[in-house]
């Protein structure tokens, strides 16, 4: 099964809005169809991600998406993991999808 991690910079659990609920129902779907792991910010409620691991991992507020700080931590993250990065960017924008798992070929 694929490994994918999701960065989601923003609370979208318990959903308000129709966006949050498309993101919701995207991120179920995803996890049942892959591994799933979504580091996003503290606050949703993570009973309701069923079908994927969240992880509060960054600070709440769209200027603190990927400080240099949380980009360590990112790399410390996949190093522990022992995945690496396929595809994909540390410049991250919200719902930007990266897939991991054996280094491409």
């Amino acid at each position: 099964m694929k490994k994918v991690l999701d960065v989601m910079p923003y609370q979208y659990l318990p959903y308000f809005s129709g966006g949050q609920k498309s993101i919701a129902q995207f991120l179920d779907y995803l996890g049942k169809e892959t591994d799933l792991t979504v580091l996003s910010v503290p606050g949703n409620d993570d009973k309701m991600s069923v079908t994927y691991r969240l992880q509060p991992f960054l600070k709440k507020g769209l200027l603190n998406i990927m400080t240099s700080a949380s980009s360590q931590r990112l790399l410390i993250l996949l190093k522990k993991s022992r995945l690496k990065l396929l595809s994909g960017s540390i410049l991250i924008m919200p719902g930007w999808h990266l897939a991991y798992g054996k280094e491409p070929a």
